[in-house]
């Protein structure tokens, strides 16, 4: 600031006393008696001296000039200095923050892996020990591992390494270092590393423990289910196993298909407690001996929604719900409650149906004797494309009759109360059977 002031201060009475001395210089030439007016108006007459005379003008202008230059120097000297205390709180900052980042990183239960677009691993927090069973991954090609290989894992790894987020939940995967098998939740983002690539961090909670327990006490819930669907079977003398004679004819069905194992536990849950919903049936109704009003037959068909609103809340998948609904749907769609018909009917809810009308057929009901078996293949083979979707119902006939399954678990045996006879599933345990003297 010193600096400018003495160099505008210096410019300008440069440019002041510039003429005079030019002047003073001028007449010292000219001739002794000449008076300083005179001297004046003929040097001032000189192109020269007016020249010269100008001079301040120009002085001032440089020093003008000098000023903006000198002002801009300091004011960017100001700025880089301002800069460099803000780089310094930034850098400071920045490292306050990196230490943070590393000490969450460091102690969260969840697993982080940085993963480059070409499948290095690029970091691994120390979770990942625990979560995957190692930690030692750093520099691997996850791309490049046989077992990995078209795995969800390394789809959505490549997804993420495209700028998209995607996840995998309740992911099975089998540990490529200890061997283990658990059950992730896993999110995949894209990220920027350090050289300005995308690559991606997977973010994984091993939920494992989690999902045990929930399904520990899904499987405690259902079991309680199927002793109410016994207890409520028990009501009745004639309906007594019903549930449980169901799932016997459901198990030997199922195998004659090839269905997931997602299939094969709703089902299997289903043929227990499709009747559980009867539990909001009137007793009266229930044991009725002769027909149904129009008015009881309408509440009778409410129970497969009464079953449903009791199972949904330990059905995870919705299939046991779907398929306790269904089980009195027809093919033809003049079943209920929802009248749906044809494929909109889950093949599951078929075989269901197909097992429940067998045993109802082949028992003994207040109303009714039971039917021998080959009564029963009659009346199925009548209800193809009418009652049952035929494909299916057509198959499980030819199999039983092949097998020889319903007169292997439906012995004819004498009823106590007189001389007709009820079928026992043979394969009902002695538990169940001890109901026969309730």
């Amino acid at each position: 600031m010193k600096l400018k002031r003495v160099l505008v201060v210096g410019l300008i009475t440069i440019g002041m006393l510039f003429p005079l001395v030019t002047f003073y210089i001028e007449r010292k030439s000219e001739p002794y008696d000449l008076t300083v007016m005179e001297s004046l108006i003929r040097v001032s007459s000189n192109q020269s001296f007016l020249v010269v005379c100008s001079a301040p003008i120009v002085f001032i202008g440089f020093a003008l000039i000098l000023t903006k230059i000198l002002d801009r120097l300091e004011s960017e000297k100001i700025n880089a200095f301002n800069r460099l205390v803000e780089n310094k709180k930034l850098s400071g900052e920045i490292k306050k923050q990196k230490e943070i980042l590393e000490s969450i990183l460091d102690k969260s239960p969840v697993s982080y892996i940085m993963v480059s677009k070409n499948g290095v691993v690029e970091y691994v927090n120390p979770s990942t020990k625990d979560v995957y069973g190692s930690a030692d991954t750093l520099g691997i090609n996850l791309f490049k591992i046989e077992s990995l290989k078209g795995s969800e894992m390394i789809k959505s790894l490549k997804i993420a390494c495209e700028g998209k987020v995607c996840k995998l939940k309740r992911y099975v995967h089998t540990s490529i270092t200890d061997g283990k098998t658990r059950i992730y939740n896993i999110q995949f983002s894209p990220i920027t590393n350090g050289r300005g690539e995308t690559s991606a961090l997977m973010i994984t909670e091993d939920i494992s423990k989690e999902v045990k327990l929930y399904e520990d006490m899904r499987r405690l819930i259902i079991d309680t289910f199927e002793s109410m669907s016994i207890l409520l079977d028990a009501k009745d003398k004639y309906t007594r196993q019903h549930s449980q004679n169901v799932a016997v004819i459901v198990e030997e069905i199922i195998s004659y298909f090839e269905l997931s194992e997602k299939e094969i536990d709703g089902i299997r849950h289903a043929s227990k407690l499709h009747d559980i919903g009867k539990v909001g049936i009137p007793e009266s109704i229930l044991n009725k001996k002769g027909k149904l009003t129009e008015q009881e037959y309408a509440l009778m068909k409410t129970h497969p929604l009464i079953g449903c609103d009791i199972v949904r809340p330990i059905d995870n998948t919705g299939l046991i719900c779907e398929l306790i609904v269904q089980h009195h749907e027809r093919y033809d769609g003049t079943g209920y409650p929802n009248k749906i018909k044809g494929n909109q009917i889950n093949p599951l809810s078929q075989m269901l149906a197909i097992a429940d009308v067998i045993d109802a057929l082949a028992s003994k009901r207040s109303y009714k004797k039971p039917y021998a078996i080959k009564e029963v293949f009659k009346i199925l083979e009548e209800g193809e494309g009418s009652q049952f979707n035929p494909e299916i119902c057509s198959k499980i006939i030819y199999r039983l009759k092949q097998t020889g399954f319903l007169d292997e678990v439906y012995p004819k045996k004498n009823d106590d109360e007189g001389g007709m006879y009820y079928p026992t599933c043979l394969y009902v345990s002695e538990s169940i059977r001890s109901l026969d003297g309730l």
